[in-house]
Protein backbone atom coordinates (compact mmCIF):
# COMPACT_ATOMS: atom_id res chain seq x y z
CA UNK A 1 0.00 0.00 0.00
CA UNK A 2 1.70 3.06 -0.99
CA UNK A 3 0.46 6.36 0.15
CA UNK A 4 -3.27 4.49 1.00
CA UNK A 5 -4.33 6.35 4.13
CA UNK A 6 -7.78 4.53 6.71
CA UNK A 7 -7.37 0.81 4.96
CA UNK A 8 -9.06 -1.95 6.30
CA UNK A 9 -7.89 -5.52 5.62
CA UNK A 10 -8.98 -8.83 7.05
CA UNK A 11 -9.09 -12.52 6.75
CA UNK A 12 -6.03 -12.52 4.14
CA UNK A 13 -4.07 -15.87 3.58
CA UNK A 14 -0.45 -14.63 1.21
CA UNK A 15 1.22 -17.60 0.23
CA UNK A 16 5.52 -16.38 -0.63
CA UNK A 17 4.65 -12.70 -0.75
CA UNK A 18 4.50 -10.01 2.03
CA UNK A 19 2.32 -6.81 3.36
CA UNK A 20 4.45 -3.50 2.31
CA UNK A 21 3.09 -0.19 3.56
CA UNK A 22 5.01 2.26 2.62
CA UNK A 23 4.49 6.62 2.07
CA UNK A 24 1.91 8.07 4.18
CA UNK A 25 -0.26 4.48 4.76
CA UNK A 26 -1.81 6.28 7.83
CA UNK A 27 -4.59 4.78 10.60
CA UNK A 28 -5.24 1.72 9.08
CA UNK A 29 -6.09 -1.48 10.42
CA UNK A 30 -5.22 -5.35 9.76
CA UNK A 31 -6.22 -8.36 11.29
CA UNK A 32 -6.09 -11.74 10.54
CA UNK A 33 -3.17 -11.87 7.81
CA UNK A 34 -1.71 -14.81 6.96
CA UNK A 35 1.71 -14.31 5.53
CA UNK A 36 3.41 -17.85 4.79
CA UNK A 37 6.83 -17.10 2.78
CA UNK A 38 6.87 -13.21 2.89
CA UNK A 39 6.73 -10.21 5.94
CA UNK A 40 5.20 -7.49 7.66
CA UNK A 41 7.05 -4.46 6.43
CA UNK A 42 6.79 -0.58 6.90
CA UNK A 43 8.82 1.35 5.07
CA UNK A 44 9.53 5.64 4.32
CA UNK A 45 9.48 6.84 1.54
CA UNK A 46 12.53 8.84 0.96
CA UNK A 47 11.33 10.45 -2.46
CA UNK A 48 8.61 12.08 -0.62
CA UNK A 49 9.69 11.21 3.38
CA UNK A 50 6.27 9.92 4.33
CA UNK A 51 6.08 7.56 6.37
CA UNK A 52 3.17 5.25 7.65
CA UNK A 53 1.67 6.12 10.92
CA UNK A 54 -1.03 4.92 13.16
CA UNK A 55 -1.72 1.62 12.10
CA UNK A 56 -3.27 -0.94 14.00
CA UNK A 57 -1.84 -4.88 13.41
CA UNK A 58 -3.67 -7.59 15.07
CA UNK A 59 -3.55 -11.34 14.73
CA UNK A 60 -0.80 -10.99 11.81
CA UNK A 61 1.09 -14.29 11.47
CA UNK A 62 4.09 -14.53 9.37
CA UNK A 63 5.28 -18.06 8.99
CA UNK A 64 8.72 -19.07 7.60
CA UNK A 65 8.55 -22.25 5.44
CA UNK A 66 11.28 -23.79 3.90
CA UNK A 67 9.29 -26.96 3.09
CA UNK A 68 6.71 -25.41 0.97
CA UNK A 69 8.55 -22.43 -0.55
CA UNK A 70 10.22 -23.17 -4.35
CA UNK A 71 13.98 -21.94 -3.59
CA UNK A 72 14.16 -24.44 -0.03
CA UNK A 73 13.80 -20.90 1.93
CA UNK A 74 16.45 -18.77 0.28
CA UNK A 75 14.58 -15.95 -0.96
CA UNK A 76 12.19 -15.64 2.07
CA UNK A 77 12.68 -12.49 4.67
CA UNK A 78 15.42 -13.06 7.50
CA UNK A 79 12.59 -11.03 9.77
CA UNK A 80 9.00 -11.27 10.34
CA UNK A 81 8.11 -7.89 10.93
CA UNK A 82 10.16 -4.97 9.46
CA UNK A 83 10.43 -1.07 10.28
CA UNK A 84 12.43 0.79 7.99
CA UNK A 85 13.15 4.90 8.48
CA UNK A 86 9.37 4.63 10.36
CA UNK A 87 9.95 7.67 12.81
CA UNK A 88 7.71 8.46 15.04
CA UNK A 89 5.41 5.93 13.51
CA UNK A 90 2.83 5.06 16.63
CA UNK A 91 1.79 1.63 14.62
CA UNK A 92 1.37 -1.08 17.23
CA UNK A 93 1.41 -4.87 16.40
CA UNK A 94 -1.11 -6.68 18.71
CA UNK A 95 -1.50 -10.51 19.80
CA UNK A 96 0.40 -11.85 16.76
CA UNK A 97 2.64 -14.32 15.98
CA UNK A 98 6.16 -15.23 14.31
CA UNK A 99 6.79 -18.62 13.31
CA UNK A 100 9.89 -19.66 11.70
CA UNK A 101 13.06 -21.27 12.25
CA UNK A 102 15.85 -21.02 10.20
CA UNK A 103 14.01 -17.01 10.13
CA UNK A 104 16.39 -15.14 12.02
CA UNK A 105 14.19 -11.93 13.33
CA UNK A 106 11.02 -11.60 14.68
CA UNK A 107 11.10 -7.74 14.51
CA UNK A 108 13.65 -5.71 13.10
CA UNK A 109 14.24 -1.92 13.29
CA UNK A 110 16.11 0.01 11.16
CA UNK A 111 16.90 3.70 9.51
CA UNK A 112 15.46 5.64 12.24
CA UNK A 113 12.36 3.86 13.34
CA UNK A 114 11.43 4.56 16.45
CA UNK A 115 7.51 5.09 18.34
CA UNK A 116 6.55 1.71 17.19
CA UNK A 117 5.42 -1.26 19.11
CA UNK A 118 4.73 -5.03 18.80
CA UNK A 119 3.22 -6.54 21.92
CA UNK A 120 2.60 -10.15 22.92
CA UNK A 121 3.85 -11.49 19.95
CA UNK A 122 3.61 -15.26 20.11
CA UNK A 123 7.36 -16.41 19.29
CA UNK A 124 7.41 -20.38 19.69
CA UNK A 125 11.30 -20.31 18.35
CA UNK A 126 12.39 -17.82 20.39
CA UNK A 127 13.52 -15.99 17.63
CA UNK A 128 15.33 -12.14 18.39
CA UNK A 129 15.11 -9.26 17.54
CA UNK A 130 17.37 -6.68 15.29
CA UNK A 131 17.48 -3.31 16.51
CA UNK A 132 19.71 -0.79 14.97
CA UNK A 133 21.69 2.03 16.75
CA UNK A 134 19.40 4.78 15.37
CA UNK A 135 16.44 2.93 16.25
CA UNK A 136 13.90 1.64 19.38
CA UNK A 137 11.00 0.40 20.47
CA UNK A 138 8.01 1.96 22.48
CA UNK A 139 6.91 -1.68 23.64
CA UNK A 140 8.34 -4.95 21.91
CA UNK A 141 7.65 -8.14 23.87
CA UNK A 142 7.05 -11.96 23.19
CA UNK A 143 5.51 -14.94 24.84
CA UNK A 144 5.21 -18.83 23.71
CA UNK A 145 1.91 -19.59 25.27
CA UNK A 146 -0.99 -18.19 23.67
CA UNK A 147 -1.26 -18.41 19.78
CA UNK A 148 -3.07 -15.64 18.17
CA UNK A 149 -6.13 -16.35 15.62
CA UNK A 150 -4.63 -16.16 11.86
CA UNK A 151 -6.79 -16.89 8.68
CA UNK A 152 -6.19 -19.82 7.38
CA UNK A 153 -4.43 -21.34 10.02
CA UNK A 154 -6.35 -21.90 13.60
CA UNK A 155 -9.67 -20.15 12.82
CA UNK A 156 -11.58 -22.79 10.91
CA UNK A 157 -11.31 -20.77 6.98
Amino acid sequence: MKASPTVSVQNVYAYWDCVHLFDDSDFGTYSKLTLEGGRLKLQKDTGTGGVPQKNTFSNICVIHCTACSPDGGAGQPDSAFYFEGVTSGSNAVNTSAAYGSPMSYYATAISASTSNSITSLYNPDALTASTSSDSSWTTLTTQNTTEPICHGINDGD
